[in-house]
This record gives C-alpha cells, structure tokens and sequence, in this order.
C-alpha cells in the first residue's frame, strides 16, 4: 500500500499489487507458503466507489502488497455477485 500517506486507497498513489485470474494455460505459478486476511468484494462495492474502505478494513493485518483473486468476469456481473478478493499476506 502506499505508505506515509495517510490512505490504503489504491486509486490514491501508486501501489504494487498482484493480481489473480484464471487463464487458459501457462498463467501458473506457486506461491510461497503464507496465510492471506481477505475481504470478499462485490460488484456493487467497487462500482460504489467502496474498494478503499475494503482495504482498510483488511490494512492492519498487512505485511506485504495486496493481491486480488478475480472469481469471474467483472462485465457479466450482477450488482451483487462476489467477483473477487482482496488479500494481503501477513506474517
């Protein structure tokens, strides 16, 4: 997250964050043991402009970049459907 200013925004600074989606092939790869505090998100949350309230809520458990895990396609979304997670790996 963009530390020292004040907010966990991503849309604030720039701010590394890994990205999770399903390919069709060659997307792979493992990642190191770790355990994730994550927030589910819905549709409605990011297109209400509530994404930086998600991040806070998780931020005090946070000991890395957040990653999101996309569980599916955004355009075809219903209002309320979970299309993805926000997670940071903590120590």
């Amino acid at each position: 997250m963009s530390q020292g200013q004040g907010t966990s925004n991503p849309d604030d600074a720039p701010t590394p964050v890994e990205v999770c989606a399903t390919v069709a092939s060659g997307g792979d790869r493992t990642l190191a043991a770790h355990r994730e505090e994550y927030a589910r998100v819905t549709k409605s949350d990011l297109t209400s402009g509530a994404l930086g309230g998600v991040c806070d809520a998780v931020e005090r458990w946070i000991a890395g970049a957040p990653r999101e895990t996309y569980w599916t396609g955004f355009p075809s979304a219903a209002p309320g459907d979970e299309v993805f997670d926000v997670a940071f790996p903590v120590a």
